[in-house]
């Protein structure tokens, strides 16, 4: 077998001196000899004037502080399909895209009780969107929303824009509290997401990375062939650093169960997204002790402590069973909200760093803006760090 050859070609110029040639060498450059031109002296080229960043300027109006508040809270809850010639449709178990907007509307029920013992007064109004007469643009529309002084959404990303649109014309706070979403929706100190976007999750790794090894080190980068979302994320994290990292593309359960067993004697350090909290592979008593897996998540509902109980409490008692975690969200979502309009007024926006009525999460809200310093939205940046490994985990504040 013949090895394989690495052809390389080099062009040299070669340079021949011959004796007795030089007279004529001479003559001959006499004959052809032409005045040269100077070449002019290159001009310097000028310096680019940097244009100054605009400064980041948030203008809110004055926040009018008034002796009752209307909420208008928007959830799908599918009740054309839950309630068929008045009788329900399903006796046993809700269809499973109607669980998350239920349980969110449970917890605004909760809270809705909670706030009425505390003497808060609130109109609160809940629109079913799944409904075609509902929907955002209708509601819209048909001015359903006039008088509102705070608009709590429960939405998909493609209903957001037009609510969003809304609040910004009307200056009242739109606060998205499922989706991680911005919507291109964009200058609108108004709108504000709950639940931190995919770039910022992926800030809170890169962070943690550096923090764990703070040396220039080569990380395999895992995602799903054909992505979107994973090509997003891998930009976010990447940020101009593509030299110091592989890429791979797997299943995360996958990848997950091939490290730890055809390499046991190796210990890995592995960050995910927050969806991860749902992968089996990380749960089980036991499972993958060389390697620990890393991820972020927004929200931690502690069912030990006293808050949690109190909640868990009181939806046994209205609902009967035990609360899941869009319980504990629509709960806290309205009863932060209701505790920040009773008492800074319909625009809150610049008393967002008081948590004092959020019963779990410190949200930390914080306006975005662009290279340029334009306004984009406001978002929760606070998440916390799930750490597995063996089965069991610990949380990271």
């Amino acid at each position: 077998m013949k090895p394989n050859l690495l052809l390389v070609f080099c062009f040299i110029g070669l340079f021949l001196s011959v004796p007795g040639m030089d007279a004529d060498a001479q003559f001959w450059k006499k004959k052809n000899s032409r005045p040269v031109k100077k070449k002019a002296a290159p001009t310097k080229p000028r310096a680019e004037t940097v244009k100054p960043k605009k400064p980041r300027v948030l203008d809110y109006p004055t926040s009018r502080i008034k002796s009752r508040y209307r909420v208008d809270i928007l959830i799908p809850l599918y009740l054309d399909e839950l309630i068929v010639d008045d009788k329900p449709a399903f006796k046993d178990r809700l269809p499973e895209k109607v669980q998350s907007g239920y349980n969110f509307y449970e917890g605004i029920q909760l809270a809705i009780d909670t706030l009425n013992a505390l003497g808060y007064n609130l109109d609160v109004h809940i629109h079913d969107v799944s409904q075609e007469k509902l929907s955002p643009e209708n509601l819209i529309k048909y001015k359903a929303l006039v008088g509102s002084d705070l608009i709590i959404g429960a939405l998909s990303s493609s209903q957001i824009p037009p609510i969003a649109d809304y609040s910004k014309k009307s200056k009242i706070n739109f606060i998205s509290a499922i989706s991680p979403a911005d919507a291109d929706v964009r200058n609108n100190p108004f709108f504000s997401i709950m639940q931190p976007t995919l770039r910022t999750h992926c800030e809170k790794m890169r962070q943690e990375a550096r923090k764990r090894f703070p040396g220039k080190i080569t990380v395999p980068v895992i995602g799903r062939t054909g992505s979107s979302q994973d090509s997003a994320a891998l930009n976010y994290v990447l940020q101009g650093q593509d030299k110091t990292l592989s890429k791979y593309f797997w299943y995360a359960d996958s990848i997950l169960q091939y490290l730890g067993t055809y390499y046991p004697g190796y210990e890995f350090q592995v960050f995910g997204m927050p969806t991860w909290r749902t992968l089996n592979s990380t749960r089980k008593s036991g499972s993958l002790p060389s390697i620990q897996v890393m991820f972020s998540t927004p929200f931690n509902y502690e069912s030990s402590s006293p808050s949690a109980q109190a909640v868990a409490a009181h939806y046994k008692k209205k609902f009967y069973g035990r609360p899941s975690e869009m319980v504990f969200r629509g709960y806290e979502t309205l009863y932060w909200c209701a505790y920040l309009l009773q008492k800074y007024g319909t625009v809150f926006n610049n008393r967002l760093g008081d948590t004092g009525g959020a019963a779990f999460t410190p949200f930390d809200l914080k306006a975005q803006w662009t290279a340029d310093n334009d306004l984009l939205y406001l978002e929760n940046e606070y998440a916390y760090m799930y750490i597995y490994q063996g089965g069991s985990y610990t949380i990271q504040k």
